[in-house]
């Protein structure tokens, strides 16, 4: 009697070392979508405006309906990640002008983390990247889709209060206008404090993610993945996306981004004291 009970003993404190092994490994595995870590309140301000244009009007576009998928998974993200979101979706050109003009407003009053996530169609074209509203018409030459567009630099200069500026865009990079421009970036030089900006896809190259696409796009897929990861920086974590992205394209899709930034920005910072 005696010696079951030491084996009854001995199995439970196995069972309960196990237990703390595994509780241990599994709060070190990077959270994915489904199992987002609880961040602790930040300190700094972070204002963040989702654009998601998928119901395009004019000849020359197809449709996008997983561009306004990928706007909302990323509203979730960053509302999760302490961010105050501005969603904007399916915007006409007066409508996204006025709502980036706003954000900027908002960044020049509090000089704080600016965020600005765009997907939907664009093309580069007439030395710019251009944005483009459900509104445009993909007509005429690439001076005419200038008019229409938004310019990703005219983004940009209306983050320039911002004490670190982040620019996301999913979008394809390439030029339908067929003029043997590549186009190459926009060197976005208008923040003097420094930004990151990602893109989707490397200039002169589209993006995947059409009409057909099921759930969210590649490269949002990647990025709903990788910054959420605690602790990481989100120069690390855009390496991380683009690493993803290729694998997973098998090499069809190459995102960039470039990083300047003064300080350091963690989506979920270190844990203070630590």
């Amino acid at each position: 009697m005696e010696r079951k009970t030491m084996r009854i003993r001995t199995v439970l404190i196995n069972a309960v070392i196990v237990a703390m092994m595994v509780a241990v490994v599994a709060s070190r595995v990077p959270a994915r979508a489904g199992a987002l870590p609880v961040p602790e309140a930040v300190a700094e301000k972070r204002i963040a405006l989702v654009v998601g244009n998928g119901d395009y009007r004019e000849a020359g576009w197809s449709k996008l309906p997983v561009a306004v998928r990928d706007a909302k998974a990323m509203t979730a993200l960053l509302r999760h990640l302490q961010f105050e979101v501005t969603e904007v979706v399916d915007a006409d050109r007066e409508t996204l002008r006025r709502a980036i003009a706003d954000f900027g407003q908002k960044l020049d009053q509090t000089r704080r983390v600016g965020l600005f996530y765009y997907s939907g169609q664009a093309i580069s074209a007439a030395g710019a990247e251009l944005l483009m509203p459900i509104d445009a018409a993909l007509v005429g030459e690439s001076t005419m889709a200038k008019e229409m567009g938004i310019s990703l630099d005219w983004v940009a200069a209306q983050m320039r209060s911002a004490e670190r500026a982040i620019l996301l865009v999913d979008a394809c990079r390439s030029n339908p206008f067929d003029e043997g421009d590549r186009s190459p970036s926009v060197a976005v030089a208008s923040l003097p404090k420094g930004a990151v900006v990602g893109r989707a896809t490397l200039s002169g190259h589209v993006a995947l993610g059409g009409p057909e696409t099921v759930g969210n796009s590649v490269y949002t897929t990647a990025l709903l993945q990788e910054l959420p990861v605690p602790e990481r920086e989100i120069s690390e974590a855009l390496r991380q996306v683009t690493m993803r992205v290729v694998a997973v394209t098998e090499g069809r899709q190459r995102p960039e981004f470039t990083y300047s930034l003064s300080r350091p920005f963690y989506p979920i910072p270190p844990a203070v004291g630590k």
